[in-house]
């Protein structure tokens, strides 16, 4: 659908938002994103631990915070994910596609270390939400151009696409 555009398959890049966890498998990328586009781009498992990562910036208590090399370089940067309600960060989706999906190791240690047992940390809680607040001024610094987020009924199927600003 992007080639339709004018895109040329070869200057698409994919980035799984791994974030600390491990990689996805071939098959398992194949399944999530369709053989065919599986096989059609670039797709790379992120690795927050790689020496490759690309410094964006720096916030106190946290240091330098560092992304992906593939997403940084990127002309245009397109985070696509769900709004599912998270244990921690209130919901999921959003901000949380790039802090902690694409992010160096150290700063999302540092942040879930600082955040996670806060009172406000709660899952529905946005407001005054610490964990929230800091993954979003973390998450400005890779400025994403685009986000397409899907929410999903209790079954998980899609019933709603949200497009527009990360935020």
């Amino acid at each position: 659908v992007i080639e339709d555009r004018g895109v040329p398959k070869g200057n698409v890049s994919i980035v799984i938002g791994t974030g600390t966890h491990r990689p996805m498998e071939q098959k398992e990328i194949e399944a999530r994103l369709g053989e065919g586009v599986a096989k059609a781009h670039r797709v790379e498992n992120h690795d927050a631990r790689s020496k490759d990562l690309v410094v964006m910036g720096e916030l106190p208590g946290y240091g330098k915070i560092s992304f992906n090399a593939t997403v940084m370089k990127a002309d245009v940067k397109i985070t696509v994910g769900s709004i599912i309600p998270h244990v921690h960060n209130g919901f999921g989706g959003g901000p949380k596609n790039i802090m902690p999906a694409i992010c160096n190791f150290e700063t999302v240690r540092k942040h879930h270390l600082k955040n996670v047992l806060h009172e406000r940390s709660r899952v529905g809680i946005v407001e005054g939400n610490p964990f929230l607040e800091d993954l979003t001024a973390i998450a400005k610094l890779a400025r994403i151009n685009f986000s397409v987020q899907c929410l999903n009924d209790s079954f998980g199927n899609v019933y709603k696409i949200l497009a527009g600003d990360v935020l």
